[in-house]
């Protein structure tokens, strides 16, 4: 059994009732049951601890289709998922909150205030549609740099 299995970072999920976050990985398919044989199913009463490292490049393998699709999300699909996650981000739903009052403090509410502001439908717009990609671009910016501008 493999001590070491190659994922990539795909999400997070602030737990605020126990002030931890939790990370999403994704296993390629071919080393699905390997992980699952390392990990074994969750077990609350009985956490594992695991360590996490990134890969630098020269350690990929580059003849391995699963170790390029990270640097091949275009622009657009990259903010799309940082869409995503600062809408699970306490702090940028305080932020949404503070300057728009009529905003619910919740990731439902961020997600339909980014959409409002940004003229979509959906998030997934943002890797398709220039404009939207230009107005969340300036919401992330904006939120970047709130605490800089008195």
């Amino acid at each position: 059994m493999p001590t070491v299995i190659k994922a990539t970072y795909e999400n997070f999920v602030n737990v605020n009732t126990r002030k931890s976050l939790k990370l999403i990985f994704e296993v390629p398919e071919h080393d699905r049951q390997a992980a699952l044989d390392m990990l074994g199913m969750p077990d609350v009463a009985n956490s594992k601890w695991v360590a996490i490292a990134v890969l630098e490049p020269e350690t990929h393998n580059v003849a391995d289709p699963d170790t390029l699709r990270p640097a091949e999300k275009t622009p657009g699909e990259r903010a799309r998922i940082k869409a995503v996650m600062l809408c699970k981000d306490d702090d940028f739903q305080k932020w949404i909150n503070r300057n728009h009052f009529e905003t619910p403090r919740t990731e439902v509410g961020a997600r339909m205030w980014i959409c409002s502001v940004c003229g979509i439908e959906s998030r997934s717009e943002i890797a398709t549609n220039p404009e939207a990609l230009k107005a969340f671009e300036a919401i992330e910016t904006d939120f970047k740099y709130r605490d800089t501008v008195k």
